[in-house]
């Protein structure tokens, strides 16, 4: 019997130094085993009081519960949003991410602007009355602020414009406004001169159409835009390019450039 608690008894021992070990330092200057007070467990680590040696009990060990987590400064909790000093974008008009400022197409940089955009309104029929006297080629895009490819491919009518010093008349077509009150022409005003002069969009015509746009879709015989109408001298179409059926996918490098070397002799 005297084995057994003398057993027990450095077992006692043994686990107590393990557990001062584990839980950190134990405090200095007093030798009572005594538990501290309910209200001081929280947020301490306290070895529990020694099992009698006699009933062969396991000592156990209160753990303190780890604190809140720390996040990194540039880390914010799922479902906290990232605090910012800089106040929201306003909503309106935003170009496409590939689509440069100033007329910075893909086949290289243009050259300067012919001048700062003027835009005009005029019904499809008045376009059209100007196209026929124009007594030159025209090329006459029909573009959206709301059509992306449209924008991506505007561009290239300036550059066309650039390049050839009005010897092909250019003419740009906005077809924004589809007949409601709430949305006239007017509307569209700021924002179609913002672009233009974004791209370098000035010295040629460029006009708000003041007709419904599904009515200038009947009027030129379009599914949809973009798309480009090719008169000759004469006011007459002799081609036209939309983005469906045999010209799906069409381009001013690959398609509208060669036919005007064609027809311009």
């Amino acid at each position: 019997m005297g084995g057994a608690k003398s057993v027990a008894l450095a077992v006692t021992v043994l686990a107590l130094s393990v557990c001062a070990g584990c839980g950190g330092s134990s405090s200095s200057g007093s030798g009572s085993d005594a538990p501290p007070p309910a209200g001081d467990l929280a947020g301490s680590t306290t070895p529990a009081p020694a099992a009698d040696p006699g009933d062969g009990a396991e000592v156990a060990e209160i753990v303190e519960a780890p604190g809140g987590i720390e996040f990194p400064a540039d880390v914010s909790p799922a479902g906290q949003p990232e605090s910012s000093n800089s106040a929201p974008a306003p909503g309106g008009f935003e170009m496409p991410a590939d689509v440069s400022p100033n007329s910075q197409s893909s086949t290289g940089p243009a050259s300067p602007a012919g001048g700062s955009p003027e835009v005009q309104y005029a019904t499809w029929d008045e376009v059209r009355s100007r196209v026929s006297t124009s007594g030159k080629i025209t090329v006459v895009d029909l573009w959206s602020l709301s059509c992306e490819p449209c924008l991506k491919e505007f561009p290239e009518l300036v550059r066309l414009h650039q390049e050839t010093g009005g010897k092909i008349q250019c003419v740009a077509v906005n077809l924004d406004f589809d007949g409601r009150k709430s949305r006239p022409p007017e509307h569209y005003l700021d924002q179609v001169t913002t672009f233009l002069a974004s791209v370098g969009g000035g010295g040629f015509p460029a006009y708000i159409c003041s007709t419904p746009s599904d009515d200038v879709y009947a009027a030129a015989d379009i599914d949809s835009i973009p798309s480009v109408l090719i008169f000759d001298a004469d006011g007459k179409q002799i081609q036209k390019f939309v983005d469906a059926g045999d010209t799906l996918g069409f381009t001013y490098q690959k398609d509208i450039l060669p036919l005007l070397e064609k027809i311009s002799g």
